[in-house]
């Protein structure tokens, strides 16, 4: 019994990998965005509405904004994502951890880890607003949201 419980076990978690890898993948972003892109347009959207006539707008502010901040070359603009805020300072604290810490840990507990400390991560910074202000000995720089 107990076999069939863990073959069952495997399954159920191949088949959500299996779905988290194709929520993942562009194609699937690309459709759940057109869904949303879609109902904002309908305005059946409960908590966003959707004005295009000041999307013009928007383009030239962030057009601006690029130019102000990177001039002469879009490419240079740095990508962001939650694990960016872990290289403040050049310093590659997921890195770090994961040498010092996760030694043992297979492919998919790694991935794990990487969930938790993001997730934990974004609860922290939620709300947190720009009044708070971290500094790390070993960066000797202040970290904060303002």
């Amino acid at each position: 019994m107990a076999e069939h419980t863990d073959k069952k076990q495997r399954t159920d978690c191949d088949e959500l990998t299996k779905g988290v890898a194709y929520l993942r993948s562009l194609p699937a972003i690309r459709e759940r965005c057109s869904v949303i892109y879609e109902a904002a347009k309908a305005g059946t959207l409960s908590h966003f509405t959707l004005d295009l006539s000041k999307l013009d707008e928007v383009v030239e502010y962030v057009k601006q904004t690029m130019d102000i901040n990177y001039p002469g070359n879009a490419a240079d603009i740095p990508f962001h994502s939650r694990f960016r805020h872990f290289e403040a300072g050049g310093i590659d604290r997921v890195e770090q951890l994961a040498a010092a810490e996760w030694g043992g840990a297979d492919a998919a507990e790694r991935c794990r880890r990487l969930i938790d400390l993001a997730v934990t991560s974004v609860l922290l910074d939620a709300g947190a607003g720009d009044a708070w202000k971290y500094t790390e000995a070993a960066a000797a720089a202040a970290a904060g949201g303002g």
